[in-house]
Order: C-alpha cells, then structure tokens, then sequence
C-alpha cells in the first residue's frame, strides 16, 4: 500500500526523478524520503507544493489533518 508521499507524487503524474529534481536530491535520498515519508521537512513538503497539482495537495492535507485526531 502507498504511503502519502507516493500517492501525492503519483496524482500529479511526477517521477520520483522529477520529485528528487525538485528537492535537489539524488534519486536514492529521494528514494529514502518515499521509504520514510515522516522525515519529510516543512520545507522539502513546501517545495513539492510547487509541483504537486490540486489532488496531490488535497492528499498532503488529509495526512495532515491525521495529527489532529492524535
């Protein structure tokens, strides 16, 4: 099952190399972040906003709205 990075990343029809193009990443760093999608930082989830498209961005927020039931 895909976790919300992946999801995300794949609504809006990105590669994991476009994804790690964006992050100024390697593709195997990107690799761990799609691994481990809670070591994202604010800032690499803000920088994906740049590229994710309307439904990507509805699948981050969803997983956002997560914390509030913790």
């Amino acid at each position: 099952m895909d976790n919300w990075l992946v999801k995300a990343r794949c609504a809006s029809g990105l590669t994991p190399e476009e994804c790690a193009h964006v992050l100024r990443l390697s593709h195997a760093e990107y690799a761990v972040l799609e691994e481990h999608p809670g070591t994202v930082s604010l800032n690499e989830l803000w920088a994906l906003r740049r590229v994710f498209n309307h439904e990507s961005r509805l699948i981050v927020w969803e997983w956002l709205h997560e914390f509030e039931e913790a």
